[in-house]
């Protein structure tokens, strides 16, 4: 009975379906992240949340990369982001705080505009 070691994979080689959001933002200041078409319908955009802000990314479908939008301030320490898909409208954006508050955003203009607000914690 002979043993043999498995292959390595090699990391060297990118995946497609994968993103590093490493060089987006400060290792350990990621807490949550959320993709979606929240600008306009033809155009994808990384929404990452780093405690109380927001930073939004624009991806260029060119070369590949993400490139800055903007910062935007948040009322609370966020605890998770998701992308909440419409189907003739844009997409919107569900913030949920620590404290178990939460926000419903759509993106118009220049800022996200809340539709609905609320407490996990009173349901």
């Amino acid at each position: 009975m002979s043993q043999t070691a498995a292959p390595t994979p090699n990391i060297q080689i990118h995946r497609k379906d994968v993103l590093e959001l490493e060089p987006l933002s400060l290792p350990g200041e990621i807490t949550s992240t959320a993709a979606g078409k929240f600008l306009n319908r033809k155009q994808n955009t990384l929404i990452l949340a780093k405690w109380t802000f927001i930073s939004i990314f624009n991806h260029d479908a060119e070369t590949g990369n993400f490139h800055l939008f903007d910062h935007k301030n948040c009322f609370r320490q966020i605890f998770s982001i998701h992308t909440v898909p419409q189907i003739n409208s844009l997409d919107c954006l569900l913030v949920v705080s620590v404290n178990g508050e939460w926000l419903f955003l759509q993106w118009h203009e220049n800022e996200f505009f809340p539709i609905a607000c609320g407490s996990i914690m009173d349901a």
